[in-house]
């Protein structure tokens, strides 16, 4: 499977969310170290997801400043997502 096909199946599955200038700006007081992973926390609170999925081993450290909002590994999804499907 191509990187696109791939791409394609995802878009399918998942979601994308817009980023918006008031997600920014409430991105700013987040306890977050990085701006980048706080307007990510941002957009996933708006949409009220579970899951925000990232290899950045950074982010996923400081994943409980995230709130509600779990910051797991790829793999650590796929194996969450198996054991909700059983």
């Amino acid at each position: 499977m191509s990187a696109r096909e791939a791409l394609r199946y995802l878009f399918k599955i998942f979601s994308v969310i817009d980023v918006t200038g008031s997600d920014c700006a409430e991105a700013i007081d987040f306890p977050l170290q990085d701006y980048e992973d706080a307007v990510v926390v941002a957009c996933g609170g708006k949409m009220d997801v579970d899951y925000i999925v990232t290899r950045d081993d950074i982010f996923l450290k400081s994943g409980k400043d995230a709130g509600d909002i779990k910051i797991i590994a790829p793999s650590d999804f796929l194996d969450a997502f198996d054991e909700t499907n059983e």
